[in-house]
């Protein structure tokens, strides 16, 4: 309902889920979601403590949360959209 995804195609496809661009409703502000099947999460406890010392950081070189959603299936966690390729990728080359 806050955010139209921007396109079917992924930005990047790991371990935990799928990230996809969106766009924010109001401000269209460009957000990348992460989509994580609740299958995919083991220790929900764990993981509800990690993504809420993720939204408590703010640093330049730490990609900033800024809210989560769930429903049945996905959790989702909209972060800053960071550009450029992946850093993996670029570290190799």
């Amino acid at each position: 309902d806050h955010y139209i995804f921007e396109s079917k195609n992924a930005l990047g496809i790991g371990t935990y889920g799928t990230v996809i661009k969106a766009a924010e409703r109001v401000s269209k502000a460009k957000r990348a979601v992460k989509v994580i099947p609740k299958t995919q999460i083991f220790d929900i406890h764990s993981f509800k403590n990690e993504i809420e010392i993720l939204r408590n950081l703010d640093h330049p070189y730490v990609v900033k949360l800024f809210e989560t959603f769930e429903d049945k299936r996905n959790i989702y966690l909209v972060m800053e959209l960071c550009q450029g390729g992946e850093l993996f990728k670029r570290i190799i080359s």
